[in-house]
This record gives C-alpha cells, sequence and structure tokens, in this order.
C-alpha cells in the first residue's frame, strides 16, 4: 500500500484545499477600487453611482469618495460614473486582473446649466 491509513485524511484534506482554491479562482478574485472627485476643487465627492457594467451590482461612493467592487470575473470591464450636478463620465476596456486591485481616480466635472 503507498499511503498509510492515517496519511489518507490528510491527503483528502490536501485534494479538497486545492480544489476549492482553484474553484474560487475561476469564478473571479478580482479586485477594483477608487476614488472620484471634483475636477476643480479635488474634494471627494460622495453619492456618486458607480456601475460596473456586467457586475451582478453597482454602489454609491462612500463620504470620502471611495468605493470598492471586489470578486469581480477576471477580465475588461466599462464603468460610468453618475451624479447629481456632475456630468457623467464612462471609462473603458479597464482590466480587472489576478491578484493586483484595479485603482481609478476619477475626476468628475461640474454640469454647467444655461439660462436661455
Amino acid at each position: 500500500m503507498i499511503f498509510s491509513k492515517n496519511k489518507i485524511p490528510q491527503l483528502l484534506l490536501i485534494l479538497i484545499l486545492l480544489f476549492t482554491l482553484t474553484n474560487s479562482h475561476a469564478q473571479g478574485n478580482g479586485r477594483l477600487s477608487g476614488k472620484v472627485v471634483d475636477r476643480s476643487t479635488q474634494m471627494p465627492l460622495a453619492g456618486i453611482s458607480v456601475v460596473v457594467q456586467g457586475a451582478p451590482a453597482g454602489m454609491t461612493t462612500d463620504s470620502s469618495g471611495s468605493f470598492r467592487f471586489t470578486n469581480l470575473e477576471i477580465k475588461t470591464y466599462n464603468i460610468d460614473f453618475t451624479g447629481v450636478g456632475y456630468n457623467p463620465q464612462s471609462r473603458y476596456n479597464i482590466v480587472v486582473g489576478a491578484g493586483n486591485e484595479t485603482n481609478l481616480t476619477i475626476e468628475l466635472e461640474p454640469a454647467t446649466e444655461s439660462l436661455t
């Protein structure tokens, strides 16, 4: 016999652990984070809607203008930023890879309204 009886449970545990790690990597473990600021003042913008196209859900920035998506599939995304009083902005072909967190800084311009 190659393995003794007391080594078989350890071998099974190792195989289960390897399967779990491989399976979770295939489902996606990409991370995307960033901060949204006012272009002219560089002050953080809270309540800005951040939508990663193809992700299960969007979110809004927190009081420091920050956002963070975790467990994204490893691929390229388009991201939309919208907020009351600001011109919408989109970023295209943002690569989310394995291991490193993709970090963005988004500068939104205040919307100008003409009174004519």
